[in-house]
């Protein structure tokens, strides 16, 4: 769900710049517009959210990790995929997500976050 929550932000990305210089990053750039791509995105970020959570508190990742606590670190994922989606929707900047894992740092304290609070 995560991949494909990055992929329509990268997808919107590509829109974005169809939009502003009618540049065609691919083949079907004109069958999406920002709207549809908003929506899809925050569509798909909310199943992202719903899924990790089920997976935190299912029986057999409580058993496996002997804690029930895991779902705590929901707290990071939410707090990640927030800031993905402002800088996808208010700065514009989805274009690579290697990129933005990289220079944000808000997103790697999160990352910090959850592996500290994983552990």
């Amino acid at each position: 769900m995560l991949a494909l929550f990055l992929a329509f932000a990268k997808r919107r990305d590509d829109v974005v710049i169809y939009e502003d210089t009618g540049v065609k990053a691919r083949r079907n750039v004109n069958r999406y517009n920002l709207q549809f791509m908003n929506q899809a995105i925050s569509i798909v970020a909310s199943i992202t959210m719903v899924c990790y959570i089920m997976y935190t508190v299912s029986d057999e990742v409580v058993e496996r990790m002997h804690t029930s606590y895991l779902y705590i670190t929901s707290i990071f994922v939410l707090a990640g995929i927030m800031r993905y989606l402002q800088l996808t929707i208010v700065d514009v900047k989805s274009g690579s997500p290697t990129k933005v894992l990289m220079k944000d740092r808000f997103i790697q304290l999160c990352i910090l976050g959850w592996g500290i609070c994983f552990l």
